[in-house]
């Protein structure tokens, strides 16, 4: 039988590895998308890491500071818009009063209030989900707005417009024009309809290496595992199973029985593993294959994991359908009567079992005003919240109401 590599064998390990991982990015990456995503994993709990605290304070000083010169002179950041944007929201922010992430328990479910989690840009959650595959919509809604910019440069240090000449021309310089979003100023448009990118976003790109915490064999096959840069669940990790052959977010039976096998085996040593699963349309934010990682503390569950639900052979009925399979291969049947009837689905692999919660498309309900979609972990029953009023107000009556709302009918 193939050895599961050390961190699925050991939960120090696995700790170490991922404190050891991010104290190692810090040091060595200046840029604005590893600075968010060691900062999101060190508030998320920051009792694994604290010695990143002094050094994230520093880098966020330096990285604001850098932030303003470069709006001052109307260049354009270099980092990733999305990175941009959230750190530009951190600025107006002020790092001091970012809250540590916080949760608590109402009735039969789980409230996370993270706001570092809010920042984000929502990607897919608006969407209305017609079928499993579809085109990324570069004229869609995005964060990348003037008026972040301007809170971070300042109204009074934008100039007024200025011109000169040169020659037989004349040139101006409008930073306030400057800080609008370049838009489509890039793209290559061949015809009015655009498929997926191979080349697009995806977990092979250069600039996501510094961000691998581990990679290699894994029960007979490549794998790499991610840092989440957003993390909603302990030692939260993304788990792309030969990375190379680019698959997209269909879930076949090996990466299945793969799944169902490392989380068994691994479960010995760490009993707190798990794996969450969101299908294409049922807000999974990356039409790459991946499986969320987690590492919950060992007398810690999810909410839908409860003895008293009926599918766990309780009493309750849970608000949507869920079933608890104990054979995998009894559960792969049921996932591709899924696929074979296009519906959407999550799942919550643990350590000898699985949930599968059957859904509609996201954009064919219409969420709460306090969510922005529920995914995998939310159907488990753990929902994260961006604001505080929320956290604080929303009961288990909010929560069944709006599980209820994705119920397939």
């Amino acid at each position: 039988m193939t050895e599961l590599p050390a961190l699925y064998r050991d939960e120090a390990v696995l700790r170490q590895t991922f404190a050891e991982g991010l104290e190692r990015m810090l040091a060595h990456h200046p840029g604005l998308g590893v600075f968010i995503l060691v900062l999101a994993n060190a508030n998320h709990d920051a009792r694994p890491y604290p010695l990143l605290s002094e050094a994230l304070a520093a880098r966020f000083a330096r990285l604001a500071q850098a932030m303003r010169e470069t709006l001052a002179a109307g260049r354009q950041p270099a980092d990733a818009p999305d990175d941009v944007l959230v750190f530009l929201k951190l600025m107006a922010l002020g790092l001091d009063a970012l809250p540590p992430t916080a949760s608590r328990d109402s009735g039969n479910f789980r409230l996370q209030f993270n706001l570092l989690r809010a920042l984000r840009p929502p990607r897919m959650a608006d969407a209305r989900v017609e079928r499993l595959f579809q085109p990324f919509d570069p004229d869609g809604f995005h964060f990348n707005r003037p008026f972040l910019k301007l809170m971070a440069l300042g109204l009074d240090a934008l100039p007024p417009t200025a011109s000169r000449d040169s020659g037989n021309f004349r040139l101006q310089f409008n930073l306030l024009r400057a800080l609008r979003p370049p838009r489509m100023a890039d793209a290559r448009v061949e015809r009015l309809f655009q498929p997926f990118d191979p080349d697009g976003f995806h977990f092979n790109r250069p600039f996501l290496r510094k961000e691998v915490l581990w990679e290699g064999g894994l029960l007979g096959r490549d794998a790499r595992l991610l840092y989440n840069k957003f993390p909603f669940a302990r030692l939260h990790g993304l788990l792309v199973i030969e990375p190379e052959a680019l698959h997209p977010q269909y879930l076949a039976h090996d990466e299945h029985q793969l799944v169902w096998a490392l989380c068994e085996r691994a479960g010995t040593a760490l009993p707190g593993i798990g794996f969450g699963y969101n299908s294409y349309g049922a807000y999974a934010s990356v039409n790459h294959q991946h499986f969320q990682q987690f590492c919950l503390e060992p007398d810690q569950a999810y909410p839908v994991e409860a003895a008293h639900w009926r599918h766990n052979g309780g009493g309750r009925d849970y608000p949507l359908p869920c079933r608890c399979f104990r054979d995998p291969d009894a559960a792969w049947r049921a996932i591709a009567d899924l696929h074979q009837a296009n519906r959407a689905y999550n799942l919550l692999y643990r350590p000898g079992r699985l949930y599968l919660m059957p859904r509609r498309f996201q954009g064919h309900y219409v969420h709460s005003a306090w969510t922005g979609g529920f995914a995998w972990a939310e159907l488990a029953g753990a929902v994260t919240t961006f604001n505080a009023e929320d956290f604080e107000s929303l009961d288990d009556a909010a929560i069944r109401a709006e599980l209820a709302r994705m119920a397939d009918r």
